[in-house]
């Protein structure tokens, strides 16, 4: 039996026993025209989900523009088919995080202090400011729990170091 309609109204394809409203086991094939699984009413525009391309998932608007992708490498996009990292959002206006509490985000590095923790801005390609906590190798003195901001991290103009001392221009500040 292909398609099963019971009593409660769920409704089973490949399946004689639906547990939800809607139940579909077995291989899915949208359409044969690539538009993958399209998403609207019937008075509306659709939305489209569907493989595309190197295997990719791509998530695409009634106008048929890419909005969101994951790819086969486990990155996801955000406004770009092709993310640089794990999360690359690529948009016109900034990310907002919000919360009926304390809003935050975070960038943990497993304490670790062999690897830094920094936020780094760039102008185009060009990296211009670094700031977050800092390398244990990455200049003298450096402990790996300094919170720095810098041009580089290995080169930090300002260096907050975790006894209270605050250095401008010196990785060595003597007083709090």
């Amino acid at each position: 039996q292909l398609f099963t309609l019971d009593d409660s109204g769920k409704v089973g394809i490949g399946t004689t026993s639906p547990d939800v409203e809607l139940e579909v086991e077995g291989t899915i094939k949208a359409s044969t025209h690539g538009d993958g699984l399209v998403i609207g009413s019937p008075t509306t525009p659709k939305h489209k989900l569907g493989v595309y391309g190197a295997n990719d998932l791509l998530f695409k608007a009634p106008n048929n523009t890419v909005t969101m992708a994951i790819t086969e490498g486990a990155k996801i996009g955000i406004g770009t088919t092709s993310p640089a990292g794990i999360l690359h959002a690529y948009s016109t206006s900034a990310p907002v995080i919000e919360s009926p509490s304390n809003a935050a985000i975070i960038i943990r590095r497993n304490d670790n202090v062999g690897y830094s923790s920094l936020l780094k801005y760039h102008s185009g390609n060009s990296e211009k400011f670094v700031a977050g906590l800092s390398d244990s190798g990455d200049f003298t003195d450096s402990t790996g729990e300094e919170y720095i901001i810098g041009t580089t991290r290995t080169n930090p103009l300002v260096v907050l170091k975790n006894d209270g001392k605050l250095g401008i221009g010196t990785t060595s500040p003597h007083a709090t």
